[in-house]
């Protein structure tokens, strides 16, 4: 089963995270933030590697 993923609601679980307070919703909530971080540094990554690779 294939589940679609909305930026919105990523922010939403990890305020709910958050909000519960167990230190288990608090390690998620960090994790899912350090995730997106990475994604999106790999993404930049991705990008600067296709343009030179292009301009080759």
């Amino acid at each position: 089963m294939e589940v679609k993923t909305y930026p919105e609601m990523d922010a939403k679980i990890k305020d709910i995270l958050r909000i519960g307070g167990s230190r288990s919703g608090l390690y998620a909530a960090q994790r899912i933030e350090d995730l997106e971080k990475e994604v999106e540094r790999l993404r930049i990554v991705e990008q600067a590697y296709e343009a030179l690779k292009t301009a080759i």
